[in-house]
């Protein structure tokens, strides 16, 4: 009996040597499958991950790309307001390559710009369109600097008035809108960098050297702008319609009815008349647009004649209207003084001093409040419109 038991615990020992031997494989196999399909999880799983750095890393180069594109149009916007060189093709290093091309330029007034941009095997495009801000808001009657304004004799200004001067008002005068004063200085809606331009624009057309007089009831038209180096004298009835800016180096002188008007084509759009020395309106003469409302004739001058307060009313001035003189303007004088008596009347008077006397009268006409030119310089442009393609 022993002897078997003996033998039995021999068996049974051996017999738990082979079953530790089994679970171990065991063990072993199931930590394989395990690791193997802790692996395929994480394989898996990693695909979309790596597709999403992929896309990302993708819609940051294609970001970049629109955004070089866009910087190119910055650019050609700098070059336009500041008066620089505009290549027809330009070429910059911004991130990647980057280049735009004007590839159509109607006029002065509009510009089509294609950007072009290329990063990392991407390309964008964008095209924009660069229109002038041709528009000046005059929301005034009348705009005065430190001269101020001296209103006499049943003289009326029906309209709103700004002045950073005095203002003196006798024997029933009498402004019919709201008076603003101001010790501030403030900038006025029109500046000499405005009237240079306007100076450049009428010096690119037709020029006549010499004075230019036009009488006996002549009908007188321009082809575009003209610059007059001399005097330009209209008398008799005569008739000078305008297809563009003028520039006249000298003085201007209108009398005995004589007119200048603007053709019919400018619309509800203005021009200008620039003057190096005075303007002088007499004897029923008329200023006038195309006929349409807002359509208005802007004439100005930098010249510093007339009075510089309200104690003077004596002395020659920038600009004078005189005998039921009619000039359907803006009468443009920063630095000099603006005299309207016997009746004469304006739509409106930008000046460093205004005297008015005699039943003078400026109706300003809220048509003008903003001002568009069909083809006057403009000293500011804008992106109105932008698509990618």
């Amino acid at each position: 009996m022993k002897m078997f038991n003996s033998k039995f615990k021999k068996e049974k020992t051996g017999m738990g040597r082979y079953s530790n031997r089994e679970s171990g494989q065991v063990v072993l196999i199931a930590v394989i499958l395990t690791l193997a399909v802790s692996v395929l999880i994480l394989f898996g799983l990693s695909l979309p991950v790596a597709d999403q750095i992929r896309s990302a890393g993708d819609y940051l180069s294609s970001k970049q790309t629109l955004v070089n594109s866009e910087s190119l149009n910055g650019e050609v916007l700098y070059r336009l307001n500041n008066n620089k060189t505009i290549p027809s093709v330009l070429n910059m290093s911004i991130v990647g390559d980057a280049s735009y091309s004007i590839i159509a330029q109607w006029d002065a007034n509009d510009k089509q710009v294609t950007s072009n941009s290329d990063y990392r095997g991407f390309t964008r495009k964008i095209q924009a369109m660069f229109t002038a801000n041709r528009t000046i808001i005059f929301d005034f009657g009348v705009w005065l600097s430190n001269g101020g304004v001296r209103m006499e004799n049943s003289s009326r200004i029906d309209g709103n008035v700004f002045t950073m001067g005095t203002v003196l008002q006798l024997n029933s005068s009498s402004i019919g809108g709201i008076l603003s004063t101001s010790t501030t200085p403030v900038n006025l809606p029109m500046s000499d960098n405005d009237i240079n331009n306007w100076k450049a624009q009428g010096s690119s057309g037709k020029v006549v050297n010499g004075n230019l007089t036009i009488t006996n009831s002549t009908a007188t038209t321009t082809t575009a702008a003209l610059k007059v180096v001399g005097n330009l004298t209209i008398t008799n009835s005569s008739v000078l319609t305008l297809n563009g800016p003028v520039y006249v180096t000298g003085n201007l002188v209108l009398d005995n009815s004589a007119v200048i008007q603007l053709s019919p084509s400018y619309a509800e759009k203005s021009e200008t008349v620039v003057v190096d020395g005075t303007i002088n309106l007499g004897n029923s003469t008329f200023f006038g647009g195309s006929g349409q409302p807002g359509s208005t004739i802007i004439l100005a001058t930098q010249n510093t004649n007339g009075c510089a307060n309200t104690s003077c009313t004596g002395g020659t001035p920038a600009i004078k209207l005189t005998n039921s003189a009619e000039a359907n303007a803006i009468l443009v004088a920063p630095h000099g003084a603006v005299y309207l008596s016997n009746s004469a009347e304006t739509k409106s008077v930008l000046a460093n001093y205004l005297y008015m006397s005699n039943s003078a009268q400026i109706q300003y006409d809220p048509n003008i409040v903003n001002t568009s030119f069909k083809s006057s310089t403009s000293t500011s442009w804008s992106i109105s419109s932008l698509k990618e393609i």
